[in-house]
């Protein structure tokens, strides 16, 4: 039928239009177009047979898998399998999951066997909430919470005094001016930038002890004010012993809520929180992250105070810690956390301008390999993972500039180091480095990749740039001393102390 039909639509105009002809082109016509339209025929019918066997292919080959399919479904290991696939991997991770925290809350003696380990190599315990317990891709809010839970018993149980003789216990005793700083021990193995401001914090208190004349041995004393100290919310009990002054560095997951996990989230609008609210006195970091804690918890300004951190300069090796590239290199030091905003600069060194420029990254930051393969960068993205500070100081200081693109932060120690090492830095127009970094730094919006690459294109091009920022990025994070911390931080535990 379709081939008639074909046939008649081609024949039926050509005939009328012989038929009017003047003479002689009728002729013409039988000639030259009846052997074309035959042709056009001919191809069409031959288009349809191969359309034909291809269906009829197709339709024998979905026979065939049918009856396949139908085998297996009918196979003794079909069977055997159903349970597997009624629960698929990651529903019997979340129910194992499940059952080994149910098991450690039911039996303290498990908690008592894993807490040494945890305790001795914290960071272990933090790559495992990052990549497992606390990945909302695996897991169920409840299943965050349990595991919150364990946290809490592993790290925060001995640190919670309990009664008179016992409130030494997960604490450091720095007494002073009439005061005993009860300093909790657990932000010390933090192994993040909490850490290392809750170190430089007690070693200068300390110090300041040391100095005081006033020191003296306070332990019989029964005229001694006291305080304790928190430099983390993250290592708080549930339930705050008083009077207490809790540091909160920032509150990131609750102003980017959709980029964090639910639980995680749900923890700060709840736990931290209430922590906060008992608190006597809160202390953070910059102006911005006060305000930012003040909207978001609930707290009253009077109640937050501001300390800068100090900066300390970093150490440099004499030898590399890997092999950097001969190539002008940047550097980003930090974990592929949303906030940290590294596709900017990713994307910034695609353009045609910024070809031979190389990108070394410092931290956990692996995460952005599969972004790196897609833009065709993985021979100038460079990972080391963790380094000691010799290392990340040999790094930076023999680097083009150190990029900080993070859409957030609470204060930003990074920039500063890289100050102290001469090496200038690239900024994010975001807080808090528009607070703290104001005419020191080459600032660029987090979300123009065209702005990042003119940027470090003027870093490398203008020399006396670069010089310039160098010199007044090191002139003003002098300012900014670990001592002159610590002796804020005493005046408010002086304040505050009971």
């Amino acid at each position: 039928m379709g081939n008639d039909s074909t046939c008649h639509d081609i024949e039926s105009p050509l005939t009328n239009t012989l038929e009017h002809a003047p003479s002689g082109f009728s002729e013409f016509m039988t000639q030259t177009v009846q052997p074309q339209a035959s042709d056009q025929l001919q191809k069409l019918e031959t288009r349809l047979r191969k359309a034909e066997l291809r269906a009829s292919i197709a339709e024998e080959r979905a026979k065939q898998l049918e009856n396949e399919l139908h085998g297996i479904r009918q196979s003794y290991s079909w069977f055997l399998t159903h349970p597997l696939r009624a629960y698929n991997p990651k529903r019997i991770f979340l129910f194992t999951l499940r059952g080994i925290g149910r098991q450690i809350l039911r039996h303290p003696q498990l908690v008592d066997a894993i807490k040494p380990h945890l305790k001795a190599h914290p960071w272990l315990w933090e790559k495992i909430k990052r990549e497992v317990v606390f990945n909302h891709t695996l897991n169920s809010q409840f299943t965050c919470r349990l595991w919150q839970r364990i946290t809490d018993r592993i790290f925060l149980s001995d640190e919670i005094p309990q009664d008179k003789e016992d409130k030494e216990a997960g604490f450091t005793l720095i007494a002073f001016d009439g005061v005993a700083i009860y300093f909790a021990n657990g932000p010390l193995a933090d192994q993040r930038g909490i850490g290392r401001v809750s170190r430089e914090l007690l070693t200068q208190l300390k110090n300041l002890a040391e100095n005081s004349v006033q020191a003296e041995n306070h332990a019989s004393s029964q005229t001694i004010r006291k305080i304790y100290f928190y430099a983390s919310i993250h290592w708080c009990p549930d339930t705050l012993p008083a009077p207490c002054v809790v540091m909160i560095h920032d509150v990131i997951p609750l102003l980017f809520p959709n980029e964090f996990p639910d639980a995680i989230r749900h923890t700060w609008e709840t736990r931290y929180k209430t922590i906060a609210s008992q608190a006597t006195r809160i202390v953070t970091i910059s102006q911005s992250s006060a305000e930012d804690i003040s909207s978001t918890l609930e707290i009253q300004k009077d109640k937050i105070s501001l300390i800068y951190n100090g900066i300390t300069e970093l150490p440099v090796s004499r030898n590399s810690p890997a092999p950097l590239p001969e190539n002008p290199y940047l550097v980003f030091l930090g974990s592929h956390d949303h906030h940290k905003n590294v596709h900017v600069v990713l994307q910034a060194l695609t353009l045609l301008h910024l070809q031979d420029i190389h990108l070394v990254m410092i931290g956990d930051n692996t995460g952005c390999k599969d972004r790196v393969k897609e833009l065709g960068l993985e021979d100038r993205i460079h990972f080391l993972g963790r380094l000691s500070d010799e290392d990340t100081g040999y790094v930076i200081s023999n680097s083009l500039a150190l990029v900080f693109p993070s859409l957030y932060e609470g204060f930003g120690m990074p920039p500063m180091e890289a100050a102290l090492l001469g090496t200038a830095t690239i900024c994010s127009r975001r807080p808090a480095m528009t607070e703290l970094l104001d005419g020191v730094t080459v600032f660029a919006e987090p979300d123009s990749p065209e702005e990042w690459a003119s940027a470090i294109a003027n870093l490398r091009s203008d020399a006396g740039l670069k010089q310039s920022i160098q010199s007044r990025a090191l002139n003003h994070v002098r300012s900014f001393s670990w001592k002159t911390s610590a002796m804020r931080l005493h005046h408010v535990f002086h304040e505050e102390a009971l």
